[in-house]
């Protein structure tokens, strides 16, 4: 911060500043009924749902929110045997935005909009219809550009108006979602009569690097595929398969030094089973998040040395990124199955999870994100298929070098995942990829208004201020006197540290 004689009246400050921060939930819930080449429902063992990014509008005072659902249907036919079936539904929500006339909407609206299935409950209605509810729960956060203008009135010499500046450090979120990566894969099964019943995809997003205009996403997806080898046995087992792959982003106002996280959503998958062997295609949304660095000055107060003046000040609460962390880690369990719902002699024949970051905890430079992992495993036993669902909780600590964190935001997905029954025990191995970002605040005072009035009457001579308050500082000591700060003696800058001085010097 400093003190100058700068022009009479400052160019609008403006800083990106929360529109809306809400958690918002939405139920939807759908009729289905299957077509007649389907075999028809006995029971259903799971519902999987993959949800795409919602197309997004402003308007007014509110964003609304438009996408779809695609879930994945996989139940136990009328012959004993497991099928599957793609599945959609749509889904809107609004949000309110905390939209006022400081906001320049010209500059656009950044909106992130996290949604995530948090139940899934089916009822089977006939041979070949059933009912899907589902409850979604959705974060939304939003950022404007906010200019903080500074009113000033009153006639004034502008060579004698005395500035006090400060600086903040702010971060300016950029966000966009590149075109749909179309990958192709083949798989050799060396097996004639295989059918494929299911087939899923987790994205891991391994490093992003930003550039001028530009972002750099590598990652590896982890197609895994739920087979039939026999059809007259119904011997089931999945088959997994690794594709690594990169995608350059286009977003404006990225540069070299900004900090990025990135996540994936599947939006396609499509299998064809030919001669020995299984063709695989699948469509890839990439969306990155980035966090630029912006140092905005500020006026915290202001002075003239010839007139009155009568300020007033208003407070902002400015959000910053305190750090960006990426990491995998762990989990390993073993549960006796008899404190589980799964029957003893069973057989695992696919696990998968489903992971959320719920909180965080801080202490001594570590940010400590808790929450817990939903593994949902497809069981048979004695010919007869079943599932199962186990929550464990889970913990990842990420090393923070800057103040303690009010918020966080986490994407989470599973590199991998096994579960075996071993010995009476249940034992679950998973291997978590975790992408975080924590934030926090800074608050800053800045001048809102100021009037100049009469001019001011100055002693003759200089004044002596014995023992100065404990709160007075060199800025206030001058202010008070109506001189520039380099009139007090031994004082060569405003933010000097007075506590200790028995007298000072007004050199009028």
């Amino acid at each position: 911060m400093n003190s100058n004689n700068a022009t009479y009246g400052a160019a609008p400050k403006r800083f990106q500043m929360p529109l809306c921060d809400k958690i918002l939930t939405t139920e939807i819930s759908n009729d289905y009924t299957l077509p007649d080449y389907q075999p028809e429902i006995r029971r259903v063992l799971r519902v999987d749902a993959s949800i795409l990014p919602p197309a997004k509008y402003v308007g007014g005072s509110q964003a609304e929110f438009n996408g779809t659902v695609d879930y994945h249907l996989l139940y136990v036919g009328q012959d004993g045997c497991m099928y599957s079936a793609p599945l959609s539904a749509e889904y809107s929500f609004n949000a309110p935005l905390d939209i006022s006339s400081e906001f320049d909407l010209n500059e656009g609206v950044v909106i992130l909009a996290d949604t995530r299935d948090e139940n899934i409950t089916t009822r089977v209605s006939g041979p070949r219809k059933l009912t899907i509810k589902c409850r979604l729960c959705s974060r939304v956060r939003a950022y404007g550009m906010m200019i903080a203008d500074e009113r000033c009135s009153g006639e004034v010499n502008p060579m004698s108006v005395e500035r006090l500046m400060g600086e903040c450090e702010c971060s300016v979120l950029l966000s966009g979602f590149g075109d749909t990566i179309e990958i192709s894969d083949e798989i050799n099964t060396n097996t004639e009569n295989m059918r494929v019943i299911s087939a899923s995809a987790n994205v891991c997003i391994s490093d992003v690097t930003a550039s001028a205009g530009t972002a750099d996403c590598r990652g590896d997806i982890e197609l895994k595929l739920l087979v039939c080898r026999d059809e007259s046995t119904g011997t089931l087992e999945t088959l997994s398969r690794k594709i690594s792959f990169g995608e350059q982003v286009e977003i404006d106002d990225i540069s070299p030094d900004s900090l990025c996280s990135a996540r994936a959503y599947v939006n396609d998958i499509g299998i064809n089973v030919e001669e020995g062997r299984i063709l695989c295609d699948l469509g890839v949304i990439p969306e990155i998040r980035a966090y630029g660095k912006n140092v905005v000055s500020y006026t915290r107060d202001i002075y003239s040395t010839e007139n009155s003046s009568e300020t007033a000040y208003r407070g902002y609460t400015i959000p910053s990124l305190n750090c960006a962390s990426r990491g995998n880690f762990s989990q390993s369990e073993r549960i006796p199955v008899a404190e589980t719902s799964i029957s003893q002699g069973s057989r695992i024949i696919d696990v998968c999870c489903k992971p959320h970051a719920e909180s965080f905890e801080f202490d001594k430079n570590k940010a400590v994100l808790l929450g817990e992992c939903k593994y949902f495993m497809l069981i048979e036993n004695e010919g007869e298929f079943s599932s199962s669902e186990l929550i464990l909780p889970f913990r990842y600590e990420a090393e923070i070098s800057s103040d303690a964190p009010s918020d966080f935001s986490a994407d989470m997905s599973v590199l991998s995942c096994r579960a075996r029954i071993d010995g009476g025990n249940l034992c679950i191995d998973s291997e978590l990829s975790v992408s975080a970002e924590f934030f926090g605040n800074r608050a800053i005072n800045v001048l809102s208004e100021v009037r100049f009035g009469e001019m001011v009457k100055k002693s003759d001579g200089d004044i002596v201020i014995c023992f100065p308050a404990p709160d007075d500082t060199p800025w206030s000591v001058a202010k008070k006197y109506s001189v520039p700060v380099n009139k007090l003696s031994g004082i060569s800058s405003p933010s000097d540290d007075i506590s200790g001085i028995n007298y000072l010097v007004v050199n009028m």
